[in-house]
């Protein structure tokens, strides 16, 4: 089912899709497009954190490559259920999603702002893909909706409870790292 509503300037008008009415090959295209806008995000947080907070530029890096880890799993599985072509469906298209505003364009970077940002991200992510999980009919899908569901969870628990300790690298827990360097 689509919906539409007028742009805040009224002269446009904007549809969206209910998240319910997806198909899993439309998820999985959501999904891809998601990995792929938070994977440019934590670039631009490393860039702009590099010069004065270079642990945590560090840290950016590692979760970008995380999330191109999982843009590449729900490429491969996209591809492997449905083919090469895979259809443009972005966040705006949906409702639902919580609009982003572009912090990463301003500079200099607040280490604290982006620590937020980047914690809103990971809840986000993580409802995103538990609902979209729920809806999940292929047992395949549903795995790997529900091994990601998991990573921002982890990230995110060890993120507050290492939330008060500055300047130290907890090995225990690589997640804990976005919130323990400065």
């Amino acid at each position: 089912m689509r919906c539409c509503h007028l742009s805040p300037d009224s002269r446009i008008i904007i549809l969206m899709r209910n998240f319910d009415s997806l198909s899993e090959r439309e998820i999985l295209a959501l999904a891809i497009s998601l990995e792929e806008e938070d994977e440019r995000v934590y670039a631009d947080y490393a860039e702009g954190l590099r010069q004065t907070f270079p642990g945590s530029a560090a840290i950016f890096d590692d979760m970008r490559i995380e999330e191109s880890t999982h843009r590449r799993r729900l490429l491969d599985l996209f591809r492997e259920k449905f083919g090469d072509h895979i259809p443009l469906l972005r966040r705006q298209d949906v409702r639902g999603f919580v609009r982003r505003k572009p912090i990463w364009l301003i500079r200099p970077l607040g280490l604290e702002t982006v620590r937020n940002q980047a914690s809103a991200m990971e809840v986000e992510t993580r409802n995103f893909y538990e609902r979209a999980s729920a809806r999940a009919q292929d047992v395949h899908v549903r795995q790997l909706l529900d091994d990601l569901a998991e990573k921002p969870s982890r990230r995110i628990s060890c993120a507050r409870t290492s939330s008060t300790v500055k300047m130290r690298q907890t090995a225990a827990c690589s997640y804990c790292k976005l919130s323990s360097l400065g």
